[in-house]
């Protein structure tokens, strides 16, 4: 087989050492020059200068943005801040006068009602109740009204 035979073949040529030999196939040979990164470093330091412009652009546009803000947020802040202050006071207030005031009156009443439910205040209540009554029907009787339909024994 001749050497044109490979060259116009649909298929590669077998290997031939004496043709090309192994140092050109695997790299062999004097390397090629180093590329040069130059305009890469100079991309990559514009690039980087112009972030850090930017930076700098937006921490300014946020601190003019924040003095913005406080200028009508502080008014509001100190005026919220009276009002709590004067609603506690109030609070206060309120709280001391019904502690002084109605805790007394609570405190007597408590006594009062637990006087009333004792077994001595109950025989007196009921001694009260049947007096009462007595002194009522004889009130009516002497008046010479007619008694209420409830008084009837008979129901009707």
């Amino acid at each position: 087989m001749s050497r044109n035979f490979w060259k116009n073949a649909d298929v590669a040529a077998p290997f031939d050492p004496h043709t090309y030999g192994l140092r050109d196939i695997f790299g062999g040979g004097d390397a090629p020059a180093a590329p040069d990164y130059t305009p890469v470093a100079q991309a990559s330091k514009e690039s980087a200068q112009i972030m850090a412009d930017l930076g700098r652009e937006q921490l300014d546009e946020s601190r003019r943005q924040y003095e913005q803000n406080m200028a009508v947020a502080k008014p509001v802040v100190e005026a919220q801040q009276r009002i709590m202050d004067e609603t506690a006071r109030q609070g206060k207030d309120y709280y001391d006068y019904n502690t002084s005031t109605f805790r007394p009156l609570e405190q007597q009443m408590v006594a009062d009602a637990g006087k009333e439910g004792s077994d001595a205040r109950i025989e007196e209540a009921a001694s009260e109740a049947v007096a009462d009554a007595r002194t009522g029907l004889l009130f009516r009787a002497s008046t010479a009204q007619t008694p209420p339909r409830w008084l009837d024994r008979d129901g009707e």
